[in-house]
């Protein structure tokens, strides 16, 4: 049994090129607010020219944590591939 629920917003936590996003703005008319959340910030400039004019997304470029503090984020050269945290064993 497919069961369809009612979406109005949704976070995009790690949005790379926003084909999730895309594909779901596509398919669910319903949508209101889309917030895309990268913190690369190539892959970020990629995002604002791929949703240009798309009033109902925004984009972030910031990494999620449930802390509030900052960590070295390193960004791989090509911009199709993710970017990560080098976290020590404490952490």
């Amino acid at each position: 049994m497919e069961t369809k629920i009612s979406l109005e917003r949704v976070i995009d936590g790690g949005a790379n090129q926003g084909d999730w996003s895309a594909a779901l703005i596509q398919s669910r008319p319903e949508l209101r607010n889309v917030v895309l959340i990268e913190p690369n910030k190539q892959l970020n400039h990629i995002l604002k020219k791929r949703f240009r004019g798309e009033t109902k997304v925004s984009i972030k470029c910031f990494a999620l944590d449930y802390r509030n503090d900052a960590l070295p984020f390193i960004i791989n050269a090509k911009e199709d591939t993710h970017a990560h945290l080098q976290l020590t064993n404490s952490e």
